[in-house]
C-alpha cells in the first residue's frame, strides 16, 4: 500500500496556525477496501495537528487522529469533524515516547 508522509511544515497546503509548534506529522495511505484515503495524524488533539487534520478531512480523507494526553480537545475536534462526515474518524490514545 502506498504511503507519503510529512511533519511540521513540510508538504503542508494550509496556513499553520499562529503560535504552533511543529511536533504533528501525518501519513497518508490508500487502501483498496476504502473508498476514500486514511490519514493518521500524530498530535492531532490540537495546534498544527488539529490543523493538518481539519486540512485533510476537508480534502476527503478519513482520519485516525493520536493524542496522549488532550483528550477532552481529541474528542472534540473528533466531533468536529464527524458531525461534518459521519464514521470518518478514529481516535487513538498513546504515549509515542513510551516503546514497551
Amino acid at each position: 500500500m502506498p504511503a507519503t508522509g510529512f511533519c511540521g511544515q513540510a508538504s503542508r497546503p494550509w496556513p499553520l496556525p499562529r503560535g504552533s509548534r511543529r511536533d504533528a506529522c501525518a501519513i497518508v495511505w490508500r487502501m483498496d477496501a476504502t473508498p476514500r484515503p486514511v490519514a493518521l495524524v500524530t498530535g492531532a488533539a490540537r495546534r498544527l495537528g488539529a490543523a493538518i487534520a481539519r486540512g485533510l478531512h476537508a480534502a476527503g480523507y478519513d482520519l485516525a487522529l493520536h493524542y496522549r494526553s488532550s483528550a477532552s480537545d481529541a474528542q472534540a475536534l473528533a466531533g468536529e469533524l464527524d458531525a461534518a462526515r459521519p464514521g470518518s474518524v478514529l481516535l487513538l490514545q498513546a504515549d509515542l515516547a513510551q516503546f514497551d
